[in-house]
């Protein structure tokens, strides 16, 4: 019985390690710190912490400093995340991407104008209900397509002036706080930075089929 305690005491105790060290293998990859920085917060050589990460254990008191290091460089993340606007990302693509996202959003009528449906209604000359019940089930008549079609075209055209004088380097996506959060959490899931993983999304998401 001695020793059956002791082994699942044991077996207890590597969980936990094994647990730490999973942490800050996280940890290092969300705040895309490097183990020379990691190290240098810990008072330890960098080939410290590589046997840390690797066989050798970590020591309780370290440990505690560890915790309390990441503690603080989460809410230091979580501070400067507030610094900027949370419902919007700014995605970072390279002009050739930018050029090929503009074209599928266009070809899928979605809107990189960011015009609500009450300018767009002003412009067609039209109230916000009738461009609901357009977008609904209601037919457009023939008329209106015709000048609907030209004041796309004519803030499509607006938008590419407008996008010469600015960094066509990244696109500016809207989102809400909740869908910020749930990008957040997926971007962490797979060790990306918001923009980052917003980025993979949008080019795995410009083969997407037309709306019906």
């Amino acid at each position: 019985m001695p020793e059956m305690a002791c082994q699942i005491f044991l077996n207890a105790k590597n969980a936990l390690m094994d647990e730490m060290k999973s942490s800050i293998r996280k940890f290092l990859a969300l705040t895309k710190m490097t183990r020379d920085e990691f190290a240098d917060l810990c008072g330890v050589s960098k080939s410290q912490v590589d046997k840390w990460l690797s066989t050798v254990p970590i020591p309780r008191a370290r440990q505690r400093l560890i915790i309390r290091i990441m503690k603080e460089e989460y809410a230091k993340q979580a501070r400067l995340a507030q610094t900027k606007n949370p419902n919007s990302i700014h995605v970072p693509v390279t002009p050739q991407k930018y050029e090929k996202f503009r074209n599928e959003a266009e070809r899928h009528g979605l809107a990189l104008t960011k015009m609500t449906r009450d300018e767009f209604a002003d412009l067609c000359g039209v109230s916000k209900s009738q461009v609901d019940k357009w977008l609904s089930t209601v037919p457009i008549p023939r008329a209106r397509q015709r000048l609907i079609i030209r004041i796309m075209k004519e803030e499509y055209a607006k938008q590419a002036r407008l996008a010469q004088t600015k960094n066509p380097n990244s696109i500016h996506v809207p989102v809400t706080p909740q869908k910020y959060e749930k990008f957040r959490n997926e971007a962490e899931r797979h060790g990306l930075t918001v923009p980052e993983w917003a980025s993979e999304a949008l080019d795995a998401l410009s083969s997407i089929k037309s709306r019906s």
